[in-house]
């Protein structure tokens, strides 16, 4: 149906013949539809809106593609962790205040951690959320070994061996410390895409408003500094910890035989090569917040945590 549709559109335009890039036998096998997205995607999201509008029972409820049922309790099973929902599956509080972010359900758990007086990181956790809800990645990816050498070399001041979320964290402050005029040449020699950064900012603005609206930000933001502060090594602790709420189902730890095993489903795991983490000294243990599988299983946006900081957060 997709394809046809394609063909339609460029009908529209002008007459002429439609050539497709692939063969008709390949064409023959495609399915007629697509597959619905609830079906192929995660469905944590669609069970948190259910819940926040009064959907007690979600695995019975009639909607027109059922996804599966180990999906949905998985989903219940991930937003039990984060205490979106109580032991009887009940909306919580916190699950309710996670259904009014534009946001995946786990970036707002996270700024809701975050705005805890005992956290206190609410600014910080805002600037890497915009960063990772961009509609483009914010660093350019090299395309062979000698790119990888120069990136490195390009890139040294913002990468931190505390991890992605840390390294994001400094793209941000540092980029909106810049003068206007200054921004897209910094962007260039750090081989980041301007665009993305740019982007990212403007989010940053949005959720800011909608924090204040919440509660949870009670004083207008300051001003950009013009001098970028790193956070201390005690506040990179409490922010990583702040996402550790969130992504507790998503970390794993290190085994004796050097490799990384999933604290939730003991599915080996690989540090992707995108991640500032890749190719450095191991950690005791990981957390990430993506996770892609090509050759193998890899962790993206990947930060170094304890094995006891994880072990807290799945007992929350």
């Amino acid at each position: 149906v997709s394809a046809i549709q394609r063909a339609g559109r460029a009908g529209r335009e002008a007459k002429g013949k439609c050539f497709r890039i692939y063969t008709e036998e390949d064409f023959l096998r495609l399915d007629q539809d697509d597959l619905p997205e609830i079906l192929r995607s995660d469905v944590l999201e669609a069970v948190l809106k259910m819940k926040s509008r009064g959907i007690e029972d979600v695995t019975n409820f009639p909607l027109m593609d059922t996804p599966d049922i180990m999906a949905i309790q998985n989903a219940l099973k991930q937003l039990h962790i984060m205490g979106a929902v109580d032991d009887e599956g009940n909306i919580t509080n916190v699950g309710r205040k996670m259904a009014t972010f534009p946001l995946p359900a786990t970036y707002g758990r996270v700024l809701i951690a975050a705005a805890e007086p005992r956290s206190d990181i609410l600014l910080e956790a805002i600037d890497v959320i915009s960063c990772l809800t961009t509609d483009s990645e914010i660093f350019n990816q090299p395309k062979s070994e000698d790119d990888q050498e120069t990136i490195i070399e390009a890139r040294k001041d913002l990468m931190s061996p505390d991890g992605d979320i840390i390294t994001l964290l400094a793209v941000v402050g540092k980029y909106a410390s810049l003068p206007h005029a200054d921004r897209l040449d910094w962007c260039r020699q750090r081989l980041l895409a301007p665009r993305a950064l740019k982007m990212a900012l403007q989010i940053r603005q949005q959720l800011r408003q909608i924090c204040r609206q919440q509660q949870l930000l009670l004083e207008i933001s300051p001003a950009d500094s013009e001098h970028y502060e790193p956070l201390s090594p005690e506040k990179v602790v409490v922010l990583l910890k702040t996402f550790l709420t969130a992504f507790a189902a998503k970390t794993a730890i290190l085994a004796p035989d050097g490799n990384y095993i999933m604290a939730v489903g003991r599915n080996p795991i690989a540090v992707h090569p995108s991640s500032v983490l890749f190719g450095r000294k191991k950690s005791e243990a990981i957390m990430f917040l993506e996770h892609v599988f090509t050759t193998k299983n890899y962790a993206k946006k990947v930060s170094p945590v304890q094995a006891d900081w994880i072990e807290e957060a799945l007992m929350i």
